[in-house]
């Protein structure tokens, strides 16, 4: 999936809806930084968000995942029937060889772990794996009371006794100022928290639920690193 285009095709719908960013980000449930992200190809919505967006505009949700909005008028259709005619078979052949060879599948992406609730999808064929992970948030009342200056978090892969860092997001090593009055909670340093991961060659024959995990660094108000390790759940393997 290309978020540069996913997220222009974002921005056309709702310019051509004369709606705001504010009107689009109540419509789904997010902020109007997360629609921001999106428009820009910093984020992409997560597959149930995706499939909102679809029916809200009458669009085919495999368009909106390609970034391209088939439901344009084609004024060739009028003058050039024989040749729209000729082009439609030949597109009915190839999405029929891509279907074959190249349709997207779609694992969910969550986490058991209490203290935390992740949402990102893993999008894959049987060449290329994408892995987006939307939201990270606090659920520990206790923890949310701790403040801290900055955070990192970083998402991993295991393969048996090999461990890779696949993104980070965040950086706390070249952090310098851990004035008080900038501390926050957990909870606001993790909003920004976002990883897309196109194209991505894994380790595994089968990436699992038991392959991927994210590491959350915090540094609290007595400059002292506090670690968060997350363990990722897919709904279903994806295979190589």
């Amino acid at each position: 999936m290309d978020s540069d285009k996913i997220g222009h095709l974002i921005l056309e719908l709702r310019k051509k809806n004369n709606l705001t960013q504010k009107d689009l980000a109540s419509k789904f449930g997010v902020t109007s930084q997360a629609v921001s992200k999106w428009e820009r190809g910093l984020a992409i919505p997560d597959i149930l968000i995706l499939k909102q967006i679809s029916e809200e505009f009458n669009l085919d949700i495999n368009d909106l995942i390609s970034g391209k909005n088939t439901n344009k008028k084609n004024k060739i259709s009028k003058y050039f029937p024989i040749f729209i005619i000729i082009i439609l078979i030949i597109l009915v052949m190839i999405l029929i060889f891509l279907n074959i060879n190249n349709k997207f599948k779609f694992s969910t992406l969550s986490s058991n772990n209490k203290d935390f609730k992740v949402e990102g999808v893993v999008a894959y064929t049987k060449d290329k794996k994408s892995i987006y992970i939307s939201k990270v948030n606090l659920l520990d009342n206790e923890k949310e009371k701790e403040e801290y200056v900055v955070a990192e978090c970083s998402l991993y892969e295991i393969e048996g006794n090999k461990e890779t860092k696949i993104s980070q997001c965040g950086d706390i090593k070249h952090y310098n100022n851990f004035n008080k009055d900038n501390a926050h909670t957990l909870s606001y340093l993790l909003q920004d928290i976002s990883f897309n991961v196109d194209n991505y060659k894994s380790m595994c024959k089968n990436l699992s639920s038991n392959n991927l995990y994210l590491k959350i660094n915090a540094i609290d108000i007595n400059n002292k690193v506090i670690t968060y390790q997350v363990p990722l759940t897919l709904n279903e393997d994806c295979e190589k």
